[in-house]
């Protein structure tokens, strides 16, 4: 008898311990919708609290690259680690089963809303990914055969921006297509009497981001083409320049990063620089273009006379959609959970509801067809 209670006591010690264990979720992916997917997060936990990196002062959370939850949701204990990568990142991690060391530690304290600012800091933590958040299809991010469940959750919209007192409002394909082949093309190009020497060059991002993939598929120059990019800067003494990226084909890790340094003012004599970046990723102070004529909105988006867009998808690695018991199908559930809030989400900064389109399309930078 006394060894049956004893027994019963070990089991009952390790199901109590089991229950009240972490459960740690690894997310990466689109740096232009990690704002949608932070108040996801934060929706689907139960007292959440949090801490995040910051590069630049008052950047917020919704700039960051590393950031760490801590919550309940369905009695389990929950922790959720974010590394905003990009939209490549956000296939290939999840289906690859390898560890990443990209992860803020889960010993990391937290704070409720307005969370905790860990400033500049990067992070090396080990840990699988589980779920990917992307902008692109899983064959433009480079892995058409990647084993994920893929749901498309929203509609990310991109724009193209510029300094404050660019004299030229609109951009088109064919004009991106010019910048980009060669890094720069000439104010002539853009308005009627604009100088022929005064170099309107183009900045961007990385090869892994979708919307880098988004904006070349959409202008028809090709996202597997290398392109020339350039960088603006501001130097010591206060001056703006732009050089080229070495290599030419590299840019911004992310939005934020490449929209920041375009919110000064410019010249005919320093030259004039255009970008690229999600709607969530807009500076205060860029001014934002008009894509072949038509100005960004929702509604423009939603009706399918502004084209700038792609599909948001959520990437979940094989081994938690799979899941019937364990850790993963505790993941899975909550997974579920946070994807019908970033379906649900309502705000306009942070994306389009698929359900409030009236347009689709097959493809990134397919053809728009009507729903109706």
């Amino acid at each position: 008898m006394k060894q049956i209670i004893l027994k019963s006591l070990a089991v009952m010690a390790l199901f109590t311990a089991s229950a009240s264990a972490d459960v740690v979720i690894n997310l990466t992916g689109s740096t232009a919708y990690r704002a949608a997917t932070h108040a996801a997060i934060i929706a689907s936990l139960t007292s959440p609290t949090y801490a995040y990196n910051e590069v630049t002062a008052s950047d917020g959370l919704n700039k960051a690259t590393y950031a760490i939850f801590k919550g309940t949701s369905g009695g389990e204990n929950i922790i959720v680690r974010v590394f905003w990568a990009g939209s490549v990142e956000g296939v290939q991690y999840p289906s690859s089963g390898a560890t990443i060391n990209k992860f803020i530690p889960t010993s990391q304290s937290t704070a409720a809303s307005p969370g905790t600012n860990l400033g500049n800091t990067t992070y090396t933590d080990g840990g699988v990914v589980h779920a990917g958040m992307s902008d692109v299809y899983k064959a433009s991010a480079g892995y058409p055969n990647a084993d994920l469940e893929d749901t498309r959750v929203g509609v990310c919209p991109f724009v193209f921006i510029s300094h404050p007192n660019a004299p030229f409002a609109n951009i088109n394909p064919q004009q991106m297509k010019l910048v980009y082949a060669q890094g720069y093309a000439f104010l002539s190009n853009f308005i009627p009497g604009g100088s022929t020497t005064a170099p309107v060059y183009g900045c961007g991002r990385n090869a892994d981001s979708g919307t880098r993939i988004t904006c070349l598929a959409e202008s028809g120059y090709g996202y597997t083409n290398p392109v020339n990019q350039y960088t603006a800067a501001v130097n010591s003494t206060d001056t703006l320049s732009f050089s080229i990226n070495s290599p030419a084909n590299n840019g911004a890790s992310s939005g934020s990063t490449m929209a920041k340094t375009l919110i000064r003012n410019s010249s005919d004599a320093v030259g004039w620089g255009i970008g690229y970046c999600g709607v969530a990723d807009i500076q205060g102070a860029n001014d934002v273009l008009t894509f072949n004529g038509v100005p960004y909105s929702t509604d423009n988006v939603k009706n399918g006379s502004y084209t700038l867009w792609g599909y948001e998808h959520l990437f979940v690695a094989a081994a938690v959609r799979d899941a019937s018991a364990g850790d993963d199908l505790i993941r899975k559930t909550w997974i579920n959970v946070m994807k019908a809030a970033i379906i649900a989400n309502p705000s306009a900064s942070l994306g389009v509801k698929m359900a409030d389109m009236t347009v689709s399309r097959a493809g990134d930078g397919a053809p728009i067809t009507n729903d109706f």
